[in-house]
């Protein structure tokens, strides 16, 4: 009882086998369970069910749970369906520390966009694209120039205040 995606072809039986396997590839390789990814989806489980065996159609309106569930750039389920490939999104997956020593997973997509010619971010992308890097390394690396970014903001910050503290009232006018 699946809906059909508008622009699918009457006929895709081949191209949502092709989805399907990759969507199982991808859900095992992160890994999640089908209920965990259907969750993540905000899609029933049965949908999810049908759509890595491929037995029906997925509305196009469940694309982008389903990619980011897999951690898919937008646009990935399209191109798969269309004979191209998924393509993984800029998200960095770190857990996050709830405060009672458990943590859970987050996907942390940095604000850099991908085609930036910016010299002073140019360090920082080739860590984030360095495949030899686990994304909890690159995590934990993003964290550390933050603490130091924090570190120098409250030491300008302190500096600013002295300086403003030393100079006194101003004059009003």
């Amino acid at each position: 009882m699946g809906g059909v995606a508008a622009d699918e072809p009457a006929d895709d039986t081949q191209g949502r086998k092709r989805l399907g396997e990759l969507v199982k590839q991808r859900r095992l390789a992160i890994p999640l369970s089908v209920r965990a990814a259907a969750d993540l989806a905000k899609i029933a489980r049965g949908t999810w069910d049908s759509l890595e065996d491929g037995s029906r159609r997925t509305l196009n309106t469940a694309y982008a749970g389903i990619e980011r569930a897999l951690q898919w750039a937008p646009g990935s389920v399209e191109a798969i369906l269309r004979g191209g490939e998924p393509t993984l999104s800029s998200a960095i997956r770190v857990d996050y520390p709830t405060g009672d020593g458990e943590a859970f997973k987050v996907d942390v997509i940095p604000a850099i966009p991908p085609d930036t010619d910016d010299p002073m971010l140019r360090p920082l992308l080739k860590i984030l694209r360095n495949k030899d890097l686990t994304d909890e390394q690159k995590a934990r690396i993003i964290r550390t120039l933050i603490a130091e970014q924090e570190q120098f903001a409250r030491a300008r910050a302190d500096e600013l205040i002295r300086d403003a503290q030393q100079s006194g009232p101003r004059a009003q006018s």
